[in-house]
């Protein structure tokens, strides 16, 4: 009776677990085991600390654009003298004339069409998730547009420089900032800066934008991400910037081994699900689970790129 007993505890504690990994959806990636994935290695390994990124002041990375001429001469202290100069006016009753805003007239953006259902790409340039909570793959001259609502997926696709006007034809960079809200296209050296408009619900370029990258970066970018401290990087191959895209400068350099071990060398985008797990998405069509505490790739999954995207395969 013993050991029966003993049987049926254990029929029902690997029952359990497995019936837990199996209802684990995208959603929970990262957790543990997921269906069609694998976990690399023993996750209990800590490896080496790495070296630390130096944060710098806005003060700081305001310098460095004016040493690299990427602003003017006194910018930001005109526009202060200019703020105590309209104080000083009126404390001493002077009239300030006022503007005259001319009212523009209604203009109204047309609808964005989607495109047929053709062949799946084979593989996507860049990968990125927006402000708008959407998720943005980049295939040549085609951008897909994943999302969900009520709780059902969405899929659609548009030609890049029509989700995005006046952007680039194809994109080799695509990062999302979330702080600013601001997505960051790059083709090749041409770097263009988007908002999205939560009224309209379609992106418009930034100030600033486009323009070219900086000459102080010596490599063509492959990949671009937002790390978990916040900095923007730029890396080709074992060569990265922590990049400004608003100054247009970067403000640091560094060996990607140094301070980005074990990351993917196919890596196409990259988003964050907490403050220690990263979602890595690669060009060879997997989703990798990075951790950045034992900086190391602790899981990962392959994507069908049909299922994701709403194509057919021919």
């Amino acid at each position: 009776m013993l050991t029966m007993c003993h049987r049926k505890i254990t029929l029902f504690i690997v029952s359990s677990c497995f019936m837990t990994t199996y209802m684990h959806n995208i959603s929970h990636i990262g957790d543990g085991e997921l269906a069609g994935g694998r976990n690399t290695g023993d996750v209990s390994k800590v490896s080496n600390v790495l070296k630390i990124i130096p944060r710098l002041t806005r003060a700081e990375k305001y310098a460095i654009a004016m040493k690299s001429a990427q602003v003017s001469p006194g910018k930001i202290p005109l526009l202060t003298q200019r703020r105590k100069g309209n104080r000083t006016f009126r404390q001493h009753g002077v009239k300030i004339s006022k503007r005259n805003h001319v009212k523009l007239l209604n203009t109204t953006t047309a609808p964005l069409l989607a495109l047929p259902i053709s062949a799946c790409p084979r593989r996507f340039d860049a990968i990125t998730r927006a402000h708008n909570g959407r998720t943005y793959l980049f295939s040549r001259d085609r951008v897909y547009e994943v999302w969900r609502h009520d709780n059902l997926q969405q899929k659609t696709s548009f030609y890049i420089n029509e989700m995005f006007p006046k952007g680039p034809r194809t994109v080799s960079v695509a990062y999302t900032n979330a702080r600013s809200g601001v997505t960051v296209l790059i083709e090749r050296t041409n770097v263009y800066r988007f908002r999205w408009n939560r009224d309209k619900k379609h992106f418009h370029l930034a100030r600033k934008s486009p323009q070219q990258l900086s000459k102080d970066i010596n490599f063509i970018p492959h990949i671009g991400f937002q790390w978990s401290d916040d900095n923007q990087v730029l890396m080709k191959n074992n060569d990265f910037v922590i990049y400004d895209a608003y100054w247009n400068v970067p403000t640091f350099k560094g060996s990607k081994e140094d301070y980005f071990r074990n990351l993917p060398n196919d890596m196409i985008g990259m988003t964050l699900k907490t403050q220690t797990l990263l979602i890595v998405y690669t060009a060879s069509n997997t989703v990798q689970v990075y951790d950045t505490k034992k900086h190391r790739i602790v899981q990962e999954y392959p994507i069908e790129t049909n299922k994701l995207v709403g194509c057919i395969n021919e």
